[in-house]
């Protein structure tokens, strides 16, 4: 989420380059599905209440899911089928994958 989707293709295509055939590749990273999940669906906000970014006159959800975005250093969202998706494509399979809350693992291995 750090990086522009080109950049993100880029880095995975470097992976891809260094990589054995067989080698592992771990991956993990916050997955906006969660929050989104939680703020819009559950009505429940828990990143602006822990955080304090909420904003008067406006929907929680609607706050944290703009924090989301560009807070934190943030300069994309992704999700574990975006990510594991850009990995395909890039040589890999995805072997495992596993969310809890906010965070994504991905362990892919390299084709």
């Amino acid at each position: 989420e750090h990086f522009e989707l080109p950049e993100l293709a880029n880095l995975f295509d470097e992976f891809s380059r260094i990589s054995a055939v067989e080698g592992e590749l771990i991956i993990t990273f916050p997955d906006v599905s969660y929050v989104a999940e939680e703020s819009i669906l559950g009505g429940r906000d828990f990143v602006a209440d822990e955080n304090k970014i909420g904003q008067k006159g406006v929907p929680k959800g609607l706050s944290v899911l703009n924090y989301v975005v560009s807070g934190w250093g943030h300069k994309i969202i992704v999700t574990a089928p975006l990510i594991s998706e850009m990995l395909e494509q890039h040589g890999f399979r995805v072997d495992w994958q596993a969310r809890n809350k906010t965070n994504a693992l991905i362990i892919a291995i390299k084709k």
